[in-house]
């Protein structure tokens, strides 16, 4: 069998936008005494393209370790819902999906955002999802959403963010959260095998992943 497979994650580097308050990404090069090359790097849980469990803002959420690896994979609708800064996503956006996110494992959401990576504005104008939407999100079998801007919440910064509903709504019912998507484009409407490992961090509220999806090529 052959498969076209696409890579939905941002590269990790110095320099690349980081949420509000947190630890920017620091890399530093050496040689060690064999001759071989190592980096050191130090960066926070929720930096670049990553995943949220549970425990990232439920006190006796499940941490990342405890997920099971057969969790992160499965088939994601990629939904298509083009927004401008700060517009937000609505109940009738996602209801207008509900025969796709009925057979998916996974609803990744495309606005169009991860267009603005790397600007300032980035951080902080991006579109977010409304609290029906994320209530209606909870009533599919779906494990993980996904979506291309910093947060499904919006930034402390817009003046529109009241609490973490959407966090707070998904990951109270065990579904996780990817943040700073990119590559969805091609793959638009569409369902896609796809899969998402974090880093295996001892009581994790959260890591670092590389998402990938793959078609098979008839």
């Amino acid at each position: 069998m052959k498969y076209i497979w696409y890579d939905l994650s941002h590269v990790y580097e110095e320099g690349m936008v980081e949420g509000y308050g947190h630890l920017p990404l620091k890399t530093e090069r050496v040689v060690n005494v064999t001759g071989s090359k190592i980096t050191n790097i130090t960066f926070n849980s929720h930096s670049g393209t990553h995943i949220d469990a549970p425990y990232h803002l439920v006190n006796n959420g499940i941490t990342i370790d405890l997920i099971p690896p057969e969790f992160f994979t499965g088939f994601a609708a990629i939904l298509n819902i083009e927004k401008k800064e700060l517009e937000p996503i609505t109940y009738d956006d996602i209801k207008s999906y509900s025969a796709l996110l009925e057979k998916v494992d996974f609803a990744f959401i495309r606005t169009g955002w991860e267009e603005q990576w790397g600007n300032e504005s980035y951080t902080w104008k991006y579109p977010y999802i409304l609290p029906e939407a994320a209530n209606l999100l909870t009533k599919f079998k779906i494990r993980i959403v996904g979506i291309d801007t910093m947060s499904p919440d919006p930034s402390i910064r817009s003046g529109l963010r009241k609490g973490n509903f959407a966090h707070d709504v998904l990951l109270k019912n065990n579904i996780l959260i990817i943040e700073n998507l990119t590559g969805l484009k091609p793959i638009l409407g569409k369902i896609v095998e796809t899969f998402c490992f974090p880093l295996k961090i001892k009581n994790g509220d959260g890591s670092p992943v590389r998402v990938v999806a793959r078609e098979l090529i008839n």
